[in-house]
């Protein structure tokens, strides 16, 4: 076992590389890290634990999705067997990065691990940073944040601070976030003011809100004085420091508001035909640009008697379904020259151009870092096809409220749909999560072998739908608050309430036990429960893990006098 009592106050520096290795956005180097550092930690002969029961949870939600889709007869399609390998590898490699994590603080020292997460952040801050100066020199010396070059700078400028994660910058921003509060705590507030400042340049609106909620309950409940004067001057930084760097991003939020009020789908598309736009010779269709869907899916031509289905967000015949997954197959290839056709849309709303499309290798790079936007007239043809229904004539047209309250009540809905379903769900990638999206082969999560895509009839009939109605509207629209993504929405579809019920038991149950010992743990556990809310985090591997890393350093990891 390596001597923590001396020099407590050193970086661990294996440690932090197995940190900045499994949250990094490529699972390969996930997979490298947890296997690499595995080997350092036995090596070392670090006293190995028995698993705490943030880490039954990961293994018993992998057994239940197991089961799951056995029961689903979802084996049955030999396309799912390598989507299934791969959700099977997802949950061991969280449930090994919780354990390792969990086994090192055990370890060490509240010191040590405060000198680690000060360095990680730290790193994180100069990775950020140079992000900005490079987009500070490409937009030509100007403020990105204030220069609207029609795509790329502005309101988009945020979406390029990405830190050490190289994920999408809500990852970075909600890390930072938790930083923040991490920092905050432990009255650091010059290092809860840095991490606050890398969140404040990832302009995600969301994570903004939620750590000013947070920072609000802290004022009203602390009594701990200096903690609430940091909190005060941490808000006020925010509330000040917001609208100067990005006032673009409040007159997003009310564009979107605007457009919703107003449910104009055709905002900006006038425009769109006034311009003189190259795309290539796949994608040039009459009908995207004239807007001519509903005249090639006459309701007439593929109805019997229609029914309206609350939660089936498009018209569905009961008779026989109006989607077929071998039709899927077809035309992925058809399809998806068209849906990675990229489209620059400024804060306006307004189509500005349509890039040719790029080669093999320039699309490739591009959609592993997922900066590719959507053309939304590709999305309302596939639509069209896979569905029989124009886009147009959705349900979701009316609907005047966020879409992510209408995903959380099509998760409802599809629960109450059968007894198998409500007990363990659609199984593992076949309702809503990261791997559902990436197994299509679309690339909207990442590469992924185009002779295994698969998609299930669940994730069809609901959160596809949803996904790709809200990609086919403005880029406005493409918002967090509207995609399907949440790991409640993935807990509950996929895993059921046998699912829940294992996340509520051994995951929230045991924070709320251990962290009544310390506030500082429960505001971060409230912190990181509002964030799984917008996104599939389990299956990132990187807000939970740090969120793991702060949680153990409080509860698990000794005092400089206890270790002595």
């Amino acid at each position: 076992m390596p001597d923590t009592t001396k020099h407590s106050t050193r970086v661990d520096w294996p440690f932090l590389l197995f940190i900045l290795g499994v949250t990094y956005v490529k699972f390969s180097v996930k997979v490298a890290a947890v296997i690499f550092y595995a080997g350092y930690v036995l090596y070392k002969r670090y006293p190995l634990k028995k698993p705490a029961s943030l880490q039954w949870f990961y293994l018993v939600i992998l057994s239940v999705g197991c089961i799951s889709s056995y029961i689903n007869h979802a084996f049955y399609d030999d396309r799912y067997q390598f989507g299934f390998a791969l959700g099977v590898l997802y949950w061991c490699v969280c449930f090994l990065a919780s354990y390792l994590t969990y086994v090192t603080v055990s370890a060490s020292t509240k010191e040590r691990m405060m000198q680690l997460l000060k360095t990680f952040f730290a790193i994180n801050a100069i990775v950020s940073l140079l992000t900005l100066v490079v987009l500070f020199v490409q937009a030509g010396f100007h403020v990105p944040y204030w220069y609207n070059d029609g795509g790329r700078f502005g309101v988009s400028t945020g979406d390029y601070i990405n830190g050490v994660f190289s994920d999408n910058s809500v990852t970075n921003a909600a890390i930072n976030a938790m930083g923040a509060l991490f920092f905050l705590y432990r009255k650091q507030f010059k290092w809860a003011a840095l991490c606050g400042f890398v969140m404040l340049l990832c302009t995600s609106n969301v994570t903004v809100i939620f750590l000013a909620l947070i920072l609000v309950v802290i004022l009203l409940t602390k009594k701990d004085l200096a903690i609430k004067r940091n909190a005060f001057l941490l808000l006020v930084m925010m509330l000040v420091s917001y609208p100067i760097l990005s006032p673009q991003n409040l007159k997003y939020i009310e564009v979107v508001y605007e457009r919703e009020k107003k449910d104009d789908y055709n905002i900006g598309l006038d425009v769109l035909a006034k311009r003189d736009i190259s795309i290539t010779p796949e994608v040039r269709q009459t009908d995207f640009f004239k807007k001519n869907i509903n005249s090639a899916f006459k309701v007439d031509d593929y109805s019997g008697v229609i029914h309206s289905y609350k939660y089936y967000p498009y018209k569905k015949d009961i008779t026989k379904p109006v989607f077929f997954k071998k039709e899927f197959y077809a035309n992925i290839d058809k399809y998806k020259m068209g849906l990675k056709q990229e489209a620059l849309i400024n804060i306006g709303g307004e189509l500005a151009e349509l890039r040719k499309e790029s080669t093999k290798e320039q699309k490739d790079e591009v959609d592993e870092v997922q900066h590719t936007a959507l053309n939304p007239f590709s999305v309302q043809k596939a639509i069209g096809n896979w569905y029989k229904t124009p886009a147009d004539n959705s349900e979701l047209v009316g609907y005047d409220m966020p879409g992510k309250i209408y995903t959380n009540l099509q998760t409802l809905y599809f629960l109450w749909s059968s007894p198998s379903h409500m007990s363990l769900g659609a199984g593992i990638g076949n309702f809503s999560s990261k791997l559902a999206i990436k197994m299509t082969g679309l690339g909207l999560q990442g590469s992924y072998p185009e002779d295994k895509a698969y998609v299930s009839i669940d994730f069809l009939q609901y959160h596809f739908y949803s996904l790709m109605y809200f990609l086919s509207r403005h880029a406005a629209e493409h918002s967090v608050m509207n995609l399907p993504n949440s790991t409640y929405n993935q807990l509950a579809g996929e895993y059921g309430v046998v699912g829940l019920l294992a996340f509520i038991i051994l995951y929230v149950a045991f924070i709320i036990k251990k962290g009544s010992k310390t506030k500082l743990a429960l505001y971060t556990a409230v912190l990181l429960f509002m964030f799984l809310g917008m996104e599939y985090w389990f299956e990132l591997i990187s807000l939970t893990v740090i969120f793991e890393l702060i949680f153990s350093s409080e509860i698990f990891a000794k005092s400089e006098n206890e270790q002595s």
